[in-house]
C-alpha cells in the first residue's frame, strides 16, 4: 500500500499544481485531481488496464474529503509506467515533478498516521 499526501505539488516556480477540473469548474490542486487526470489521458489497450485503471479510480473515489490517497500495490505499479508515458504532455513543464512525486512522494502508513 502507498499513502500520498492530498496536498498540491509545488511546481517549479513554487506556486502549486492547478489541476484543471472542466468547464466552468476552477482548477484544482489536490492530488488526487492530478491521479484523475492522469488516469483521463492514460491509454487503455489491455484487460490489465482496465483491471488497475478501476481500482486506482476506487482509491480516487476514497480519498475524497481526506488528507491520504492510498493505493494499493499493483494498481500503483501500473500507474507509475501510464504516469511516465502521460505526465510530461498533460503537465507539460511540470510533468517531470508530477511523476516524481508518483515515484517518490509516498508517505509510509505508519508516518501518516502520526
Amino acid at each position: 500500500m502507498k499513502v500520498f499526501s492530498n496536498a498540491p505539488i509545488k511546481a517549479y516556480n513554487g506556486e502549486e499544481i492547478k489541476i484543471p477540473m472542466g468547464d466552468g469548474v476552477a482548477p484544482s490542486t489536490e492530488f488526487r485531481h492530478a491521479l484523475r487526470w492522469i488516469l483521463n489521458n492514460a491509454p487503455f489497450q489491455t484487460q490489465e488496464d482496465c483491471i488497475n485503471s478501476v481500482s486506482l479510480s476506487r482509491s480516487i473515489d476514497k480519498a475524497e474529503g481526506k488528507r491520504i490517497v492510498e493505493i494499493e500495490d499493483v494498481p500503483y505499479e501500473w500507474l507509475k509506467k501510464k504516469a511516465e508515458v502521460v505526465t510530461p504532455g498533460i503537465f507539460r513543464v511540470n510533468g517531470n515533478i508530477v511523476y516524481t512525486y508518483i515515484c517518490e512522494g509516498f508517505k509510509k502508513e505508519e508516518e501518516v498516521k502520526k
